[in-house]
């Protein structure tokens, strides 16, 4: 097991945060960063220690540690960046990637001059002192296997330059420009794997009868010959051998990401020494579905297993609880084989292992609607694979002044019933139709109208109103015309309904003018609209009275109008002639013509009457005396 220690200086009292070792032996957590300050009496100079992955006790795995040369405090972010993303990509490519969890990773922050420098024969052959090196990180984490002996720990140098370059040997060392994770992978399999360089590097024959000391490089090809894909192609190393592949390797080309299938065999001939090859076979029967065990995650092959090489310990596995295969098919998670009902369990490696997961094939029920109606579709959702789907609607729903009536089901079932049922034996689509009908409001305060109510959308509704004058007493009510959602004058017309209407009868306000007169003849009796001016007159001045008195002159005479306003109301009607009149028509009104007697030339007639018969009188006297007044005088003389 590594343990995180510290050689102290004889005077030194700082004291060292660190993880307990029986913490460390049974941790199977997600790797968290765990900061260890320490001062190194080595070097004197205050160093960090982190945990970036912890997997698996250190005596059992493989450590790689990271140290940065060239950079200074203010940088440190830099090469941490560096490190988090180089080693990402290390453990993501084969054979790295299956042995995951059998590799630590850790990093040491320090400022430290191990003496990076060039080979002037070669440039790109970037190097370190690493003895240096070695020294430096065993003095820090003194139970790292450094002695050159597999399975041995390993170290990664990285260079804070952009210049390209690199090199393996006792310690990986890359620069950390552009290419900088493919050159780190490329140098750490000579470091760790004993990898030869699969291009030529010395253009010249290498010696015949010598052994080859690479896996991956060879006289003919007679090594890998038993690899299925591989072939000899000529110049790797020295221009007479040959490499297992033609450009497939990060050996040749370091744009490459990945090894040939000859240097995966060998570099996995290096990690089974890492720990006992227990494998963890997890079996869900659904391709493509993720599989989390530990701290890293895996994809199921076409069969639905996931197959990993781990350490002797306890591993939780995590599975999903629901996979979805597409929008409208996915697998729940039922149980494991062993009862276990949680997709998250934790598991015992003694020995290679198979557990099995059962998932649930379940399709989807959707329904849609060739309306937006406001009203719950009962039945959408997920089922199991056989089973029978219900599903229901409302027949009517009456949204304010639109309503819609159920007219059917479509799709993968054909029914006019609001309520049925579905046999998932696939995914469903289902589609409601509706009929949409909007209400046509009729508002009148008087009459009575025809064509209000529920129109189906798109159809003609057939509107009317009668009678067309309401009479109540000496007011009456007399229809105009319509307007709001129509405007017409015709009281009988067809609308299309494309939306819900409200239509208003517009009705004219008529008051009855009733004109009285005792004498003569009165004009302007009638009707008049609200708020309009009637004019109204008597044909005569003055009526002669009826009889002897009439004729003797007596007369009615035209004297004015009285009215029925009240007392302190504004007087409202306004004479225009000596005859006529005008009023405002705001109610119902009855005027009175007013007349007076007029007996003057009775009287003068009578007076007339008297005095001619006087005058007939006293000459008819006289008339009588002369005559006997004649006669007696005859009489005398005789």
């Amino acid at each position: 097991m590594l343990l995180l220690a510290l050689a102290f200086a004889a005077t030194s009292t700082n004291a060292i945060n660190s993880a307990s070792p029986s913490a460390q032996v049974t941790s199977t957590q997600p790797p968290t960063e765990v900061y260890v300050e320490q001062l190194t009496t080595v070097f004197s100079q205050q160093s960090q220690v982190w945990s970036l992955e912890f997997n698996t006790p250190s005596e059992l795995g493989l450590d790689i540690v990271f140290v940065p040369e060239g950079y200074a405090l203010n940088e440190m972010n830099k090469f941490r960046d560096a490190v988090e993303n180089y080693y990402r990509v290390l453990v993501s490519i084969e054979p790295f990637s299956r042995y995951r969890n059998v590799i630590n990773i850790w990093r040491i922050d320090t400022t430290i001059d191990f003496g990076a420098r060039r080979d002037p024969t070669m440039p790109r052959l970037l190097i370190v002192n690493s003895s240096k090196v070695i020294l430096f990180v065993k003095s820090l984490m003194p139970n790292l296997d450094l002695d050159f002996s597999p399975p041995d720990d390993q170290i990664i140098v990285l260079v804070n330059t952009q210049e390209y370059g690199g090199s393996g040997g006792a310690v990986a060392v890359s620069y950390t420009g552009a290419f900088g994770a493919q050159v780190m992978i490329h140098e750490f399999g000579h470091t760790f794997g004993g990898l030869g360089d699969e291009y030529v590097v010395y253009d010249s024959d290498y010696p015949a009868g010598l052994d080859i000391p690479y896996p991956n490089i060879d006289w003919d090809g007679s090594k890998w010959r038993d690899i299925p894909g591989t072939g000899a192609y000529l110049g790797a190393w020295y221009r007479n051998l040959v490499r297992p592949t033609y450009d497939s390797c990060i050996m040749r080309r370091v744009d490459y990401l990945g090894f040939c299938p000859v240097c995966i065999r060998a570099l996995e001939a290096r990690l089974k020494h890492y720990s006992p090859p227990i494998t963890l076979r997890v079996s869900t029967g659904i391709a493509g579905i993720n599989v989390k065990i530990g701290s890293s995650s895996y994809m199921a092959d076409y069969k639905g297993d996931v197959s990993v090489i781990l350490g002797r310990g306890n591993y939780t596995i995590a599975l999903e609880d629901i996979h979805q295969v597409s929008e409208h098919v996915r697998y729940s998670f039922m149980r494991w084989e062993d009862g276990l009902t949680s997709p998250n369990r934790t598991v015992h490696l003694a020995s290679d292992t198979t557990i099995k997961a059962f998932y649930q094939l379940q399709y989807a029920l959707q329904i849609k609607s060739t309306h937006k109606v406001p009203t719950t579709f009962f039945g959408a959702g997920w089922y199991n694979a056989g089973s029978t789907a219900k599903v229901a609607v409302e027949p009517i729903v009456i949204d304010g002044d639109i309503k819609y009536v159920f007219n059917g089901w479509q799709g993968d079932i054909v029914s006019n019933l609001p309520s049925v049922s579905i046999v998932m034996d696939n995914y469903k689509i289902i589609t409601a139709n509706w009929r949409r009908q909007f209400y046509v409001t009729i508002k009148s305060p008087h009459g009575s109208s025809q064509g209000s109510g529920w129109h189906d959308e798109g159809s003609t509704a057939k509107i009317s109103i009668e009678p067309l004058v309401v009479t109540e007493g000496q007011t009456r009510y007399v229809f105009e015309r319509w307007t709001g959602d129509y405007s017409g004058a015709s009281a009988a017309f067809t609308l299309l309904v494309d939306a819900p209407k409200v239509i208003v009868a517009l009705w004219r306000t008529q008051y009855y003018l009733t004109i009285n007169s005792d004498y003569g003849t009165a004009i302007g009796s009638g009707w008049y609209d609200s708020g309009s001016t009637a004019k109204f007159s008597v044909k005569q001045e003055s009526v002669p009275m009826e009889g002897l008195w009439g004729v003797l002159g007596a007369r009615y005479v035209f004297e004015g109008w009285s009215g029925d306003f009240t007392e302190g109301e504004p007087k409202t009607i306004v004479p225009t002639g000596r005859l006529e009149a005008v009023i405002f028509m705001d109610r119902p009104h009855t005027i009175t013509a007013k007349w007076r007697a007029d007996y003057t030339v009775m009287y003068l007639s009578i007076s007339a009457i008297i005095s001619s018969i006087g005058a007939i009188t006293f000459l008819s006297s006289r008339w009588l005396l002369r005559r006997d007044g004649g006669s007696i005088l005859n009489k005398g003389e005789t």
